[in-house]
């Protein structure tokens, strides 16, 4: 009986440890390329939600997606400004104390610009 207790609360140990091998303390985001509203607009197409967050830290796996998804999203906001064919990479950097970076490179090229309206 008592043996069975020792395995069962190892096994339990290990799958917690396993569980919460892959959250992340603290999250920066670096934007390279843009300035003024549209810095701001790429900094929130990447904000993690407050929804995300459990107990002060976030799920490496939402990062990971977020990497993925964050160029669509990020010319998905410069489309207001102009800029319909932005060149974006967003790469995710981590460090070995659970923070990570994303790092946010934009070549806006030329906006679209609206001469006259007939």
């Amino acid at each position: 009986m008592f043996q069975g207790i020792a395995v069962l609360c190892f096994i339990m140990t290990w799958t917690m440890g396993f569980l919460y091998a892959d959250v992340v303390k603290s999250v920066q985001i670096s934007v390279d390329g843009v300035t003024g509203q549209e810095h701001e607009a790429v900094q929130k197409a990447l904000e993690i939600s407050n929804d995300l967050i459990k107990e002060e830290v976030v799920d490496e796996q939402w990062l990971k997606r977020m990497e993925r998804q964050g160029p669509q999203r990020i010319r998905e906001v410069l489309e207001p400004f102009g800029y319909y064919k932005p060149d974006v990479t967003v790469k995710l950097e981590a460090s070995d104390e659970g923070s990570y970076r994303f790092l946010v490179t934009v070549k806006t090229g030329e906006p679209v610009r609206i001469k006259a309206i007939r």
